[in-house]
């Protein structure tokens, strides 16, 4: 039994070096464009939840730059990462 824990465990520490490795390999670049493009996705799905903010009433202006902007950076980024 504790052979094949060990086993195991040898195994998953190969598998976690050798994605270390791809990762790094690849750049982290990727991953961070992809992190920023679901934080600005959240963000516009926050907007869309506020909708009624976003066309009557004082405040909706701020909302909707907002909204245009984090759509435009969004389109950017997915651009970028093909």
């Amino acid at each position: 039994m504790l052979c094949g824990l060990a086993g195991v465990s040898i195994k998953f520490a190969g598998d976690t070096i050798a994605a270390a490795q791809r990762i790094h390999a690849r750049g982290l670049e990727p991953i961070v464009l992809l992190a920023r493009a679901e934080v600005l996705l959240e963000e516009n799905r926050q907007a869309h939840r506020c909708g009624h903010a976003l066309s009557h009433g004082t405040g909706g202006r701020p909302q909707i730059q907002a909204y245009q902007a984090n759509s435009a950076e969004l389109a950017r980024l997915l651009q970028s990462l093909g």
